[in-house]
């Protein structure tokens, strides 16, 4: 694996990491809606989703 391609895979770890914590720890702690098992996992996968879609955008070039 070329040194370009770990670094690209980091970022992208780092962003849905980042993406999936914030959301779910807004999910699971109540603020908008009640905490369940289900909305931490949903707030988690949407978490993870979204900060693909940063890369992605970013990647290319549109943000």
């Amino acid at each position: 694996m070329t040194p370009a391609r770990r670094r690209a895979i980091i970022t992208l770890l780092i962003y849905c990491g980042v993406g999936a914590l914030v959301l779910g720890v807004l999910a699971g702690s109540g603020i908008f809606f009640p905490p369940t098992t289900w909305a931490t996992v949903g707030g988690v996968v949407l978490g993870a989703w979204t900060g693909l879609a940063i890369y992605r955008l970013r990647a290319d070039s549109l943000m």
